[in-house]
């Protein structure tokens, strides 16, 4: 499977139909829907875009991807480091990041979690700011959306099972279930023990005692 037809499993996942992909980063959708329908090879900015549009990173796409093409860089960075406009070495350095980063994790053979990733990012960005003559906070700053907090962890099975059911839901879905939730939240049977006591009705010197 190519990058081409992983798009357009990506975007059946996440109920987001090829047309309005295809708007969304504005390309023509005869050229998105063959591409996919064929498993092309896809121009790299617009599988950037594509990934942005889809709520993932680019280089997710290639990973277990027949495509090869990017284990090499797609720009000519030691041009780039000579680049007199520093904005244009600023971009080209976060690209630069963005590609190192997926080599390195491709190669380690698994998908990093957010602790992997901020740790690569830390080590690596001083390096390729000085290299590109940019500010670390600059590159930094371009980078943003790639250092991400903890992820919610789970404590139990039942809440991963809530989780899954809740993850299948398109956003309609998910807007209905959490009114549900709230609905079974006020009815005193579902509730936690502690949290019926904190409900009911205090007696009259229950706010004295704890005041005192």
């Amino acid at each position: 499977m190519g990058v081409a037809m992983k798009i357009g499993e990506k975007a059946r996942e996440k109920d987001i139909s090829l047309k309005e992909l295809s708007r969304q980063v504005n390309i023509p959708y005869t050229t998105l829907y063959n591409a996919v329908k064929r498993d092309s090879k896809m121009d790299f900015r617009t599988v950037q875009k594509i990934a942005v549009a889809l709520g993932m990173r680019w280089y997710e796409l290639y990973l277990d991807s027949s495509d090869k093409e990017f284990s090499v860089a797609p720009i000519d960075y030691e041009k780039m480091i000579q680049n007199e406009n520093d904005q244009e070495r600023l971009m080209a350095a976060a690209d630069h990041v963005e590609v190192l980063q997926w080599n390195a994790e491709k190669q380690s053979g698994i998908i990093w979690g957010n602790d992997e990733k901020n740790r690569w990012l830390e080590e690596q960005i001083p390096m390729i700011a000085k290299a590109y003559r940019v500010e670390v906070d600059d590159l930094k700053g371009v980078l943003q959306s790639d250092f991400e907090p903890e992820p919610f962890r789970v404590k139990n099975m039942e809440e991963e099972e809530l989780l899954s059911y809740f993850r299948k839901l398109n956003d309609n879905g998910r807007i209905v279930a959490v009114e549900h939730l709230q609905e079974l939240t006020e009815i005193a049977r579902y509730q936690r023990p502690s949290d019926v006591t904190e409900n009911a009705p205090g007696r009259a010197d229950d706010k004295e005692l704890v005041e005192e």
